[in-house]
């Protein structure tokens, strides 16, 4: 590392094994693998970002926050002066209903598919523009970003875009964004959405995979 690190991509991702799955172990590992993991990643790794670095969190179409319906996390996720806390207590909020069983498919966009998947990656988003509120004043970028669909083994195959396709844009975070991106959210094609837009169609749909696992 010569005494630091420039450059870091999380790209920590897993899924539920069915659209519907309101298990708790499930979704437990699913908030640990695409959420919490980034938590230890930033006490452990983050000292050692030297300034005027760049961080890539690799979200989804499931991280933005229009795949959430809740007025009350809207609202919360959106505040000005959100934090940690405010991002962890979102995801207990989800894991606490699927223990309960008091979770309503209402709160989450389409239907709730794939909800843990949207429940860690939205908060993954989140904790993004947290963090760069805390390493600005070391000028670090972090930037949280959509790959498209792309052909894993996460998803079976099915995808509209190969691994080297889908490194094109956070390649471009990483190495040509203009150094005033920071906190953004930004989409396969590079462009910079209004993250907060909670009334746009930027939710993940599981119809579109769908259509294409039959295509192919």
């Amino acid at each position: 590392m010569y005494g630091g690190i420039d450059i870091l991509i999380n790209n920590a991702g897993v899924l539920p094994s069915r659209e519907y799955s309101y298990e708790s172990e499930e979704n437990f590992k699913t908030i640990e693998v695409n959420f919490k993991s980034i938590i230890i990643i930033q006490e452990l790794l983050f000292p050692l970002i030297r300034n005027n670095g760049r961080i890539v969190n690799v979200s989804s179409a499931c991280g933005h926050l229009s795949n959430i319906k809740n007025k009350y996390w809207i609202e919360k996720l959106s505040d000005k002066d959100l934090n940690i806390s405010v991002i962890e207590d979102f995801v207990d909020w989800f894991l606490e209903g699927c223990r309960n069983k008091t979770f309503i498919k209402e709160d989450l966009a389409d239907d709730a598919t794939f909800a843990s998947c949207r429940i860690s990656k939205v908060a993954l988003s989140a904790i993004t523009i947290v963090q760069q509120k805390e390493l600005e004043k070391r000028n670090i970028s972090v930037n949280s970003m959509h790959p498209g669909l792309v052909r894993t083994d996460m998803t079976q195959g099915v995808g509209f875009y190969s691994a080297d396709e889908a490194a094109v844009t956070p390649l471009y975070l990483i190495l040509d964004a203009p150094s005033s991106l920071k906190g953004s959210f930004v989409w396969y094609d590079g462009k910079v959405l209004d993250w907060y837009d909670y009334s746009a169609d930027y939710y993940f749909k599981y119809a579109t995979f769908l259509q294409y696992q039959t295509k192919h």
